[in-house]
């Protein structure tokens, strides 16, 4: 079968002249001169879009940021959640200071924290005077900055991301799939071998184009940079999950999503698709190393709240030596019975070695790490060089998580920072989303707390059910066709796998309710990837982009209603919503069927026009 397949790139390859070294040196040389340029301008755009809307600036937001990195100052920034959290309980609403309630994920804060205390040192604050944000460049300039490093982060892995697939659609698709291991990634040999075949210009055009679309798109340009917010910081680790996984990279493909969640937790949003995506191939092992890397990435931003106190600390330093004793073994020649002893005596000693802290401890606590020092001992022994990143981001995951029945370590970074953001805005929209929550709240008087009649719903004998369930369940009903489109295009090599990737979060923006407008810019820049390679992926991309641009300077009209601009715009804006959304349902729909549908025969490889520079 393989030596069939090899045979089949190799009449891929050979049906169309290969170009010369010179036209593929020229053809590298060009994108990358294109890249320098297109970074100078578009760094020069952002520039020019912040300095020509500073009488629209939506200010609320980055002076929350502020205030709440003020908190942090004075009191600590790993109290402040247990202060929240013990003043209000796990129902309250988290006010303190700001002029919003604390609904920051901890990585969120801690960025908060840096912005300020940068701005304290930068303007000589005198102590006791507390700090505001300022309208200028220069004040914002840390946190413009980092969005502008997330749009060049998310251009990078779009580019990669596109590169990668569409060499993967030359190839020819398998004859029949389960008798290819495809769920073992394109990383093997036989892959590697065929894709070294190809020319290295097939694919550089669509992957050039879907990095400029992404790098230049105004509703992204205009998030980051005109309101500002901070929504553009999904982007890069989303993209390059999605990439990981093309390679087999799961364990990394987890650990981005989980530490992106840690500053907003709606990426979450794509992790069914993500799960789905290797378990319906049939790669267990792929979805064990994700859910390992989730937990080791929340773990590597929250651990400073988890470790507070002399035993924490103590701990996770036996966990420390425990791990360099398990590489030490898994790292070690095979070397028959003296490879065995010295293995033996590593995994014995780095069990022991966890268990000390526990020796001064309850026999309860004592049975906890006692079963973790067993799974050590296990993971020394019999764990492979390919599962020891995998055994270590198990164990740093694990011992993190038993400082909680340990250590009594607090879990109010998760209730006042993870948990309080899902119920914190009780409507069916906010702000200007143009969706199905705002069609039922503005024109059909829906609210948050009503319930729907659903006995009519044939076998399921349903009653009534609170709207918001109602919307949740056709996000998860639309989501089955977005897994069967992801599993479907991955086998057969067909480039709307492209598409079916940006079909989750658009479906989550239309259907689910809290949605705010903003939202609209992350499946409008992950439709880049397949406007790149399709006119009516471009025009799907050109529309929502203009849809999410209009609701957004519509909502930054509303909070500076004496200006002439809004004088001038606010009532031609107004009069788009919520009726806009409708247009949001029907291109959700058409990006839906095309996440769905196949683009092409299998048998159909990539044009031969694609192999030329």
């Amino acid at each position: 079968m393989l030596e069939a397949a090899q045979c089949q790139t190799q009449a891929v390859v050979t049906t169309a002249p290969a170009p010369s070294r010179w036209r593929v040196w020229l053809a590298w040389v060009s994108v990358m001169l294109l890249f320098v340029g297109a970074i100078y301008w578009g760094i020069q755009l952002r520039r020019w879009a912040w300095d020509q809307t500073t009488s629209i600036r939506f200010v609320n937001s980055v002076s929350n940021a502020i205030e709440w990195g003020n908190q942090a100052r004075r009191i600590g920034v790993l109290e402040v959640y247990d202060d929240l959290y013990s003043r209000f309980g796990p129902t309250g609403d988290y006010a303190g200071p700001a002029r919003f309630a604390l609904d920051y994920p901890p990585l969120r804060l801690l960025i908060a924290d840096a912005w300020t205390s940068w701005a304290y040192d930068k303007y000589a604050v005198p102590k006791g005077q507390t700090l505001y944000w300022r309208p200028d460049y220069e004040f914002t300039e840390p946190m413009l900055r980092l969005n502008m490093g997330c749009e060049l982060a998310a251009a990078a892995g779009m580019f990669l991301l596109v590169y990668r697939w569409m060499r993967m659609c030359a190839l020819p698709a398998p004859e029949r799939w389960w008798t290819r291991r495809i769920s073992q990634g394109w990383g093997r040999t036989e892959h590697l071998e065929q894709l070294r075949a190809l020319p290295s210009t097939v694919g550089l055009r669509a992957a050039t184009c879907a990095a400029l679309l992404i790098w230049f798109n105004p509703a992204v340009i205009f998030n980051a940079h005109v309101y500002p917010q901070w929504d553009v910081w999904l982007l890069p680790p989303l993209i390059w999950a999605i990439f990981f996984g093309l390679i087999d990279w799961w364990l990394p493909a987890g650990m981005a999503v989980a530490i992106s969640a840690m500053t907003k937790g709606q990426i979450l949003l794509a992790l069914p698709l993500l799960i789905a995506w290797p378990l319906l191939l049939g790669n267990f092992r792929a979805v064990l190393r994700l859910c390992v890397g989730l937990l080791a990435g929340v773990g590597m931003v929250v651990w400073p709240w988890m470790t507070r106190g002399e035993p924490a600390h103590l701990w996770m330093v036996h966990v420390a030596v425990s791990a360099m004793l398990i590489l030490a073994a898994g790292l070690l020649p095979r070397r028959s019975v003296a490879w065995w002893v010295l293995r033996s005596i590593l995994a014995l000693a780095a069990g022991v070695v966890l268990c000390a802290p526990a020796w001064r401890l309850s026999n309860e606590n004592l049975l906890y790490t006692a079963a973790v020092s067993a799974l050590v001992i296990t993971i020394a022994l019999a764990g492979s060089r390919w599962w020891m990143p995998t055994a270590l981001a198990t164990l740093w995951a694990g011992s993190l998580a038993l400082t909680v029945p340990l250590f009594g370590a607090s879990m109010a970074w998760y209730e006042v920072g993870i948990k309080y953001g899902t119920r914190h805005w009780r409507q069916l929209y906010w702000c200007l989303a143009p969706n199905l929550g705002s069609i039922l709240q503005v024109r059909f008087g829906w609210r948050y707390a009503d319930v729907a009649d659903m006995s009519w719903v044939p076998w399921l004998g349903l009653g009534q059910v609170p709207i918001r369930q109602v919307m949740m369940a056709l996000y998860v009903i639309a989501l089955v066709p977005c897994v069967i489109g992801v599993v479907r295009h991955r086998r057969n090599h067909d480039p709307r796998l492209l598409v079916a990737f940006a079909a989750p979060l658009l479906m989550a923006y239309a259907l689910l309710p809290q949605m705010i407008e903003r939202y609209l810019i992350w499946p409008a820049a992950m439709l880049s990837a397949y406007a790149a390679i399709s006119f009516s992926g471009l025009l799907l991309w050109l529309v929502l982009s203009v849809i999410a641009c209009l609701m957004m300077f519509g909502y930054m009209l509303t909070m500076v209603r004496l200006t002439p601009v809004s004088q001038e715009w606010l009532s031609l804006v107004q009069s788009t919503f919520p009726d806009i959304g409708w247009a949001v349902l029907v291109l959700a729909g058409v990006v839906l069927c095309l996440a769905v549908s196949s683009s092409r025969p299998r048998s159909r490889t990539l044009p031969m026009r694609e192999l030329r520079p």
